[in-house]
């Protein structure tokens, strides 16, 4: 899930003197399917690991026996990144980004990725609201499993880790927003988000 969401630095520093229109295109196509499919499995993986000892230790107290399976472990796995793949699938097919070579004044420019219509903000809204959601409960799942012995698992650092992830969503976004129109400053905080992460 790192390696994919730190991917998405490439694209995000492509510019028109190295790379056909076509190429340019794509790079653009493939920062939100990098960062929300990224994020997915870091997350995914996080929140398996915090739910199948929450589910342990619950059963353990309750003296029950409990077999959790790999299938088990899963499907919030499965459910998430299928949920993420529609979003981005109907993204893509309605309204892809592109490209945009945008002129300040005669002498400076700057490259950007844009959609061409007005779709893009409410499949970004959508992304962003499923993944958020999802964050939250990891982080449920992370404060239930807070009194766990740290030689049993290691749900204390998940928990930290989830918390952080958190913490960047919730900064990393407003952020972003702010710093749309100067391209340096909107690299740099992708590239901060991601490094983060």
């Amino acid at each position: 899930g790192v390696l994919v969401l730190s991917c998405a630095i490439f694209p995000l520093s492509i510019d028109d003197t190295d790379y056909t229109e076509r190429g340019r295109n794509a790079a653009c196509t493939s920062i939100p399917w990098l960062v929300s499919l990224g994020f997915s499995m870091i997350f995914s993986a996080l929140f398996s690991k915090l739910w199948r000892i929450n589910m342990v230790f619950a059963a353990a107290a309750s003296m029950k026996r409990v077999v959790i399976t790999e299938k088990d472990v899963l499907k919030p796995f499965a459910v998430l990144m299928t949920l993420n793949f529609i979003i981005l699938l109907s993204w893509t097919l309605v309204d892809p980004m592109i490209f945009e070579r945008v002129y300040t004044d005669e002498l400076t420019s700057y490259g950007r990725c844009i959609s061409q219509g007005n779709q893009w903000k409410g499949f970004i809204a959508t992304l962003a609201i499923l993944n958020f959601i999802a964050l939250v409960v990891v982080n449920v799942q992370a404060y239930r499993a807070r009194s766990i012995n740290d030689e049993l698992s290691e749900s204390k650092y998940i928990g930290l880790a989830t918390l952080s992830m958190f913490q960047i969503f919730i900064v990393g976004v407003p952020l972003l927003v702010i710093v749309y129109n100067d391209p340096s400053a909107y690299f740099f905080v992708w590239c901060g988000i991601i490094f983060i992460i």
